[in-house]
């Protein structure tokens, strides 16, 4: 079974509220873990390894918490799932090329073809996307 990780469940949901119309300011990681209901030691994981793919800020200070590094129209469902699972890909020639098996794999084509796909799709559909609740692409509504 094709199945993302807890994490990448809940950094998506982190994103959507981070997103949320009226946080025009950093929000902490306390009020997410309070407002999402995850753990507080979940949630600083979670923005922690966003923060370090870039797509959220880490502000310090009093009023310091998180805060989109991109606008939400920028974000792809792509970026956050590989900010928490790695480069995607549906078995493990689709994401690295290179494979023991290479010349005699008669499914590798076939799994290349999915796998191009899934990561085209997860490209087009953006956080404004998802927190606008389409939850299609423009051209595809």
């Amino acid at each position: 079974m094709l199945r993302f990780g807890k994490l990448t469940d809940y950094s998506a949901a982190i994103m959507c509220y981070l997103y949320m119309p009226d946080k025009n300011h950093a929000t902490s990681a306390k009020d997410i873990a309070e407002n999402l209901h995850i753990s507080l030691p979940t949630v600083s994981k979670i923005l922690k390894m966003l923060n370090k793919s870039g797509l959220v800020n880490s502000i310090r200070g009093a009023s310091g918490g998180y805060a989109l590094n991109k606008v939400a129209d920028k974000i792809t469902l792509l970026e956050i799932i590989e900010a928490m699972e790695g480069k995607f890909g549906i078995v493990s020639c689709s994401a690295n090329p290179s494979c023991l098996h290479d010349k005699n794999c008669i499914m590798k084509p076939h799994w290349q073809s999915i796998n191009t796909i899934l990561v085209q799709m997860m490209q087009q559909i953006t956080l404004a996307d998802i927190n606008n609740k389409r939850g299609l692409p423009k051209n595809e509504q």
